[in-house]
């Protein structure tokens, strides 16, 4: 199953949908969220 993404322009506004490969190959502007978790020594979790 390929991960789909909103493909939006540069207004942030959403034109379409494309997939992770297609928009890395092609450039695609598109969202994406990133989470950091650390533990109370500042270790990073992954």
């Amino acid at each position: 199953m390929e991960e789909l993404l909103d493909r939006v322009n540069e207004k942030d506004e959403v034109i379409g949908t494309t997939t992770k490969e297609e928009a890395h190959k092609k450039g695609y502007a598109h969202r994406v969220a990133v989470v950091f978790v650390f533990d109370s020594e500042g270790r990073i979790f992954v």
